[in-house]
C-alpha cells in the first residue's frame, strides 16, 4: 500500500470500484435514448439486490461505491476524474494511517498524488529516498528489528540508535555535509524537515523544487558512501 501511495495510485479494490464510478458517469452524459445508458438507469434504479450465487448487478455494486466514496456518478465538473481519483487516493492514506505497518511514512504529510521525488529525481536518488521513507533501509536500527543486526545502536554514538532521523539530523559523522545542506536550505527559505530531506518537496514553491532535491541529494549521497543507506 504504501509503495501505490507514494505512485499516487489506488489499490486494486479503490481502483475498481473508481472505474465503475467513473464508467457510470459517461453512461450518464451519453444522449437520450441510448441504448447504454437506458439500460444503466433501469437498473440503477432497482434496489441493492444480491443473487443466490454471491454476484451483485453493476448497479448494485455502483451504490455500494459510491456509498463508500461519497461520490455521486452523476456529478457534473470539468475535473470529475481527477476529483475521483483524489478520493480514492485520500481514503487510501487514511487506511495506511489505521494500520501497524509503514511507521514512518504514515506519520508523514502525505498528498493524494505522487511524491516529488518521483517525479523530479534520478533514479539512483530515488531509491534512496524510496528506502528512507518506506523504512527499507539498511541502518542498525532497522535492520535490528528484522533480526539481521546484533545491536540497533549507531556505530559512531554509541548511546543512540541508527534510525533514519538520527542520521539525518544528528549523527555527528555527517555534521560538515549537513550543515551544507540545511544552509541551502534556509538560503532557499525552504523548511528543513524530514519530509523534505526525504524528497517530499510539495510545500515548496514550484521553482525551489528542484534545488531544494538537489540539495538534500548530496547529504543523502555523503551518507550512502560512508554508510550504505
Amino acid at each position: 500500500m504504501a509503495v501505490l501511495i507514494e505512485f499516487g495510485l489506488p489499490n486494486l479494490r479503490l481502483l475498481h470500484q473508481e472505474l465503475a464510478i467513473s464508467y457510470a458517469h459517461r453512461l450518464v452524459n451519453q444522449p437520450d435514448g441510448h441504448l447504454a445508458r437506458e439500460l444503466f438507469l433501469e437498473q440503477y434504479a432497482r434496489p441493492i439486490l444480491t443473487s443466490f450465487n454471491h454476484l451483485t448487478s453493476f448497479g448494485s455494486y455502483l451504490k455500494q461505491a459510491e456509498a463508500r466514496f461519497n461520490f455521486d456518478h452523476s456529478t457534473q465538473t470539468p475535473a470529475f476524474k481527477r476529483s475521483l481519483r483524489s478520493r480514492s487516493l485520500s481514503m487510501q492514506i487514511d487506511q495506511l494511517r489505521n494500520c501497524e505497518y509503514s511507521r514512518i511514512l504514515r506519520n508523514m504529510s502525505i498528498q493524494p498524488s505522487p511524491c516529488s521525488y518521483i517525479k523530479l529525481d534520478q533514479r539512483p536518488i530515488a531509491i534512496l529516498r524510496a528506502r528512507l521513507r518506506l523504512n527499507r533501509n539498511h541502518l542498525n536500527y532497522t535492520k535490528f528489528r528484522c533480526k539481521m543486526s546484533l545491536s540497533p545502536l549507531c556505530p559512531s554514538c554509541p548511546h543512540s540508535a541508527e534510525t533514519v532521523r538520527h542520521v539525518l539530523f544528528h549523527c555527528p559523522t555527517f555534521a560538515a555535509v549537513r550543515h551544507i545542506c540545511f544552509n541551502t536550505l534556509a538560503a532557499f527559505e525552504c523548511p528543513i524537515s524530514f519530509e523534505v530531506l526525504t524528497g517530499d518537496v510539495s510545500s515548496i514553491p514550484p521553482r525551489l523544487r528542484c534545488l531544494a532535491l538537489a540539495a538534500s541529494a548530496k547529504l543523502l549521497l555523503a551518507i550512502n558512501l560512508h554508510r550504505p543507506i
